[in-house]
């Protein structure tokens, strides 16, 4: 620090957490540029800019503490989110409001979906329930992201970190809380470096409400692919892919992608179904539906629901981008289709994300029998 400029030191609310997230950015290199006039925050709901690149991201950052569950449950922990919407909370333009909370007993952090803002009432509280095992899968320099089943949402994604993801959590928020994030984003896997401790400013940098931050690195740079290349590879048209150039880097967005479609698809299914029982008058149902494949990824199916009569229905899900009547089977699905039988549906959605339709093939193998599908072996196993 150089003696011939004036500096001085930010105040903060003696209950607020604040600090210790804004050290996340401080300790990974982010610089301040800029402070608030006023040199001192608010406990919470503060505003912050920070400039990658040719970036300006502009949040509102609302840091909680983790507690003890209230309702005598030792896997969960709870978040108390005391402000929001309805209960008075102004909405401020222009930025995008984060919700995080700090661990004491982990010292990590988890991210909660910003929906919850908007539910509370005028009680002012929408507390989340979360698992307490998330925290104790903290990795350092990776975010641990869990689905959870809540009240408010169909499913809620949690995100667990160490401080010094918060930079990778902020840029990637809309993702991770979609359940579409594959943990290579814009800024993940920072490491910490030593940095004093509070936030020391130039008094010359004073000026407005914002925290202004720079970046220590460039973003990362956007990997372009093409949409045609994406819905072929998806729908298992090697053939077409074959014969394209296209690196290492654009092979691994090409997969990213594929899988944010197919999350994307399931999602789009779980809507769907909801809809379809509570039309028909079971809500009991609806409520009931699981997602089967963000907890049992070998299940063989990706949702369980019911039919309007309450008998089980099993449906996998193929959506795609393009509007193609192809798609793949893995073996593991086929044995499941043999197994259930009747209650196994595959839920086909095409054009999904422009004009998404969906058509049902209810008992794929009575459907192979009778000759409606075909099939045709796609892998061979070699053994030696």
């Amino acid at each position: 620090m150089s003696r011939g400029l004036d500096y001085c030191e930010l105040r903060f609310h003696g209950l607020s957490r604040l600090p210790l997230a804004l050290a996340g950015l401080v300790t990974t290199g982010w610089r301040v540029e800029a402070a608030p006039a006023a040199r001192s925050l608010p406990r919470n709901g503060q505003t912050l800019s920070l400039l990658a690149g040719t970036e300006d991201k502009r949040v509102r950052l609302f840091a909680y503490t983790v507690t003890e569950s209230s309702r005598n449950r030792p896997h969960e922990r709870r978040v108390e989110i005391t402000s929001t919407y309805p209960g008075g909370l102004p909405i401020a333009r222009h930025y995008t409001d984060v919700v995080v909370a700090f661990d004491r007993e982990s010292n990590g952090w988890v991210g909660l979906d910003n929906r919850r803002l908007s539910h509370g009432g005028p009680t002012h509280n929408a507390s989340s329930f979360v698992p307490s095992s998330g925290f104790k899968k903290i990795v350092r320099g990776d975010i641990t992201i869990l689905p959870m089943e809540t009240n408010l949402f169909e499913t809620e994604f949690a995100a667990f970190f160490h401080a010094e993801q918060l930079a990778e959590y902020i840029f990637n928020a809309e993702q991770i809380h979609a359940g579409t994030y594959n943990g290579a984003g814009i800024f993940s896997g920072a490491i910490s470096k030593p940095a004093p401790v509070g936030l020391s400013v130039r008094s010359d940098t004073l000026c407005g409400d914002d925290i202004v931050f720079r970046a220590p690195v460039p973003r990362r740079k956007k990997i372009a692919v093409n949409t045609s290349l994406i819905s072929a590879y998806q729908d298992g048209l090697i053939a077409d892919v074959k014969g394209r150039e296209i690196t290492r880097e654009q092979l691994l967005e090409l997969k990213r992608r594929c899988d944010e479609i197919g999350l994307n698809g399931e999602r789009w299914v779980l809507s769907y179904e909801r809809r379809r029982l509570k039309r028909a008058g079971r809500h009991d149902l609806a409520d009931k539906i699981e997602w089967v494949s963000q907890t049992s990824p070998f299940a063989g199916f990706d949702i369980s629901s019911f039919d309007a009569s309450g008998d089980r229905r099993h449906i996998e899900v193929k959506a795609t981008i393009s509007g193609r009547r192809k798609f793949e089977m893995t073996e593991n699905e086929w044995a499941s289709a043999q197994s259930l039988r009747a209650s196994y549906n595959i839920y086909r959605v095409t054009s999904l994300e422009t004009y998404p339709a969906l058509k049902i093939f209810v008992d794929p193998v009575a459907l192979l029998e009778s000759g409606v599908l075909t099939r045709r072996a796609a892998n061979w196993l070699v053994e030696y």
